[in-house]
């Protein structure tokens, strides 16, 4: 099946908002009294295979997740190899079994399809998208606080909105763009930034209730909202 190219991400990730909270996320989830398989590892609702599990596959193949098959994004690859946090490719997953590949500037996540299969305390399973059948495993960080990456490769918490998957992530950051610079990809823009498709630009990010409009936006601008710091608060940028 054809792949979406890559560039389709980066503009998906301007089309709203969604919370990030320490409940359960995922729309689809196991019953909480089924306890998957006798290997005693969790399970997902995944129809082709299960990447959680790692059932479903010819010998030599493990299930792998596709950011870009939103319905259903579990398929048969070639095992991959990348640890945790290690930078990878999407096409085809360079990440091993258990672990995804949503974007090269999250690196390697673990599976998950509910907060208890997260390997380390505090971290919540982020939802791929609106119906995936598995998340990936995150910390809680704050954009506007700047806090909760402590990863030396992913040091900065960015939101994901609209995107695969949605919430805030730490993310690498390789050039530490500010505002108003020229940017193609959101891992360039420093912290507190975004990568705005709209004005190919990295913009400040700001709490919406910060934002007047006119006043902090000027008057041929509008507020857009990108997403949502983990105490609720909107996290809003100045657009054309």
């Amino acid at each position: 099946m054809p792949h979406a190219p890559p560039f389709v991400l980066l503009f998906a990730l301007l089309l709203g908002g969604c919370s990030l909270n320490k409940a359960d996320v995922p729309r689809r989830t196991l019953d909480a009294g089924d306890t998957g398989p006798d290997s005693g590892r969790p399970t997902s609702t995944c129809a082709m295979c299960d990447p959680l599990a790692q059932t479903g596959c010819r010998p030599g193949a493990d299930c792998h997740i596709d950011p870009y098959l939103a319905d259903e994004p579990a398929v048969c690859e070639t095992p991959g190899t990348g640890t945790r946090n290690q930078p990878c490719s999407t096409m085809p997953d360079t990440c091993a079994p258990g672990l995804a590949c949503a974007s090269s500037s999250w690196g390697c996540l673990p599976l998950c399809a509910q907060n208890a299969d997260c390997p380390n305390p505090g971290e919540v399973c982020i939802e791929l998208s609106a119906d995936a059948c598995v998340g990936v495993c995150s910390e809680l960080c704050s954009v506007l606080n700047d806090t909760g990456c402590d990863v030396p490769e992913r040091p900065v918490c960015g939101p994901v909105t609209g995107g695969l998957p949605r919430g805030n992530l730490c993310r690498r950051v390789t050039m530490d763009l500010g505002e108003g610079e020229v940017c193609t990809h959101f891992e360039q823009c420093a912290a507190g930034h975004f990568c705005a498709a709209a004005t190919g630009t990295c913009l400040r990010i700001e709490d919406c209730a910060d934002i007047m409009v006119p006043g902090d936006c000027s008057t041929d601008e509008r507020k857009q909202n990108v997403g949502t710091d983990p105490d609720g608060t909107q996290l809003c940028i100045c657009v054309d």
